[in-house]
C-alpha cells in the first residue's frame, strides 16, 4: 500500500511566528513552497500559505482603501487638477532622481516587512500519521478543501503531503485498488 511516509517532503522547512510575512514569503520563494508549518520551540502552532499572504496584504488594502478620504462628485471636473500629494513637477523635472527619492519600497512591502506570520496564519493544524494511505490522505486533503496536511510519526511532525505530492504520485503510480504489504 502506497503511504503518506512515501510521497511526503521531508525534512520540513518551517517558519516562527514572530517572522516577517516579507521573510516568510521570500523563504517561501527561495524552496519553491506555497506554505510551511509554524513552530514554536518543537510544537506547530499553525500554517502559513502564500494564500495567506496574499489574504493578509489584500485585507490590509483593503482597510487603506476604505479609510481612505473621498472626495464628492462634483469635486471632480474633466479640467480639474489631481492633487494626491505626489511631486508632479519634480517628476515631471527629473523622473529618475524623484523614483530614486520614493524608494523601491511600496506600501505592501512596508506593511509586510511590519506584519509577522502569526498575524496572518491559518491556527488549525490538521496532521494525518504518516502509515496513513495516499489514497485515504488524498480524501482527507479533498473533504477539508485543503492544499497541504501535515504528516506525523509517534506524535511529531515529520513531514508534508501536498496535492501536488498526490498528483505525482497517481501520476507515476497510480492509485489502484491497493493490496496490503
Amino acid at each position: 500500500m502506497l503511504r503518506l511516509e512515501h510521497i511526503m517532503s521531508s525534512p520540513l522547512v518551517t517558519v516562527t511566528p514572530d517572522l516577517s510575512l516579507r521573510a516568510a514569503a521570500e523563504l517561501l520563494a527561495t524552496h519553491h513552497l506555497s506554505g510551511a508549518p509554524v513552530v514554536r520551540g518543537n510544537e506547530v502552532i499553525g500554517v502559513i500559505t502564500s494564500g495567506d499572504i496574499l489574504d493578509f496584504q489584500a485585507s490590509r488594502e483593503e482597510l487603506l482603501l476604505h479609510d481612505a478620504p473621498r472626495a464628492d462628485e462634483a469635486d471632480w471636473s474633466d479640467d480639474a487638477e489631481i492633487d494626491a500629494g505626489l511631486p508632479w513637477d519634480e517628476w515631471e523635472e527629473r523622473p529618475a532622481a524623484t523614483v530614486e527619492r520614493l524608494g523601491d519600497a511600496t506600501l505592501e512591502e512596508d506593511e509586510l516587512s511590519a506584519s509577522t506570520v502569526d498575524e496572518a496564519m491559518t491556527r488549525e493544524v490538521l496532521s494525518l500519521p504518516a502509515s496513513c494511505s495516499v489514497r485515504d490522505g488524498a480524501a482527507f486533503i479533498a473533504r477539508h478543501r485543503i492544499h497541504r496536511v501535515l504528516v506525523e510519526r509517534d506524535g511529531e511532525i515529520v513531514g508534508v503531503v501536498t496535492t501536488s505530492d498526490v498528483a505525482r504520485a497517481v501520476a507515476e503510480r497510480g492509485l489502484a485498488e491497493e493490496t496490503a504489504e
